[in-house]
This record gives structure tokens, sequence and C-alpha cells, in this order.
């Protein structure tokens, strides 16, 4: 079974155990420094999630962050762009200086 490790009323920790009473023996023994509790995690629910000795909340759904900054264009898209603006200028250039 999945035995959640608490602390500060929060699942910080997931172990495989035969049986809860084997996990409160190693919650005992101090294996999980700063652990409250253990209990057995109910399906659906993780790391993260809280635990209040009797009942279980999910934890809050964090948007992912944006990247810092965007994808750059391909070499070859910003080289047809300096391609056209030096065309556009050698155009513009001729028809003012004949």
């Amino acid at each position: 079974m999945n035995i959640a490790i608490i602390q500060d009323g929060a699942c910080v920790n997931v172990a495989v155990f035969e049986s809860l009473s084997t996990a409160q023996l190693f919650l005992q023994d101090g294996v999980w420094q700063g652990a409250e509790d253990v209990a057995e995690l109910p399906e659906g629910y993780g790391i993260g999630d809280f635990y209040d000795g009797s009942t279980w909340e999910k934890a809050p759904v964090l948007a992912p962050p944006e990247p810092p900054n965007p994808p750059k264009p391909p070499v070859s898209e910003n080289r047809a762009k300096i391609d056209g603006f030096v065309m556009g200028m050698m155009e513009e250039w001729e028809s003012q200086n004949g």
C-alpha cells in the first residue's frame, strides 16, 4: 500500500509498505526526520496534498511558469527579413539617385 509521510500537514514523501503499522514503526524510529505522521494515501492524492489527521485535500494547481524569453526565429527567417530590408533600401536609394 502507498503510505504518505506527513510533515506540517502536507504529504512530503510517499513510500510503499505492506501495512500502515510497519510504516508507523519506521516513523517512531525517526526514519523521516521532521515527519509527524504517516497515513494510507488514497488514490488521486500525492506529494504536496494536505492531510489533517482524517481528511485529505488537494493542493492548489499552479500555472506553469512562462518561458523567460520568446523562442528565437530560425536563422533563415532572420536572413530573409534582412535581405528584404537591404533590397528595399537599395531600391529606395536607386529611385532617389537615379
